[in-house]
């Protein structure tokens, strides 16, 4: 079973980017505003055990999870200024 973690940050561009990662670490898929894809992360010694379907699983699960919540305002100019690399939801997958 794997969490999903959702953060944003600013890249160099001042484009907002959206990361949906694992935890235990496995795999990221970072988006976009737009919902381009940017960014896929794998660490072959953890994905290789879930098989095809299970790497396609996990795969579609952090996309989606980083397309959804690519409008989210996590960037709000606060007191504190931008909050960048802060989790956001944690879902669960089996």
């Amino acid at each position: 079973m794997h969490s999903i973690i959702v953060t944003q940050f600013k890249d160099d561009d001042d484009d907002v980017i959206t990361t949906a990662a694992t935890d235990p670490p496995a795999m990221s898929v970072s988006v976009r505003t737009t919902g381009e894809i940017v960014d896929v992360d794998g660490k072959v010694d953890r994905l290789r055990p879930l098989g095809a379907e299970g790497l396609k699983e996990l795969f579609v699960t952090c996309a989606q999870s980083a397309f959804a919540h690519r409008y989210d305002p996590l960037l709000d100019k606060g007191p504190r200024g931008p909050a960048e690399r802060q989790p956001f939801l944690v879902t669960e997958q089996e």
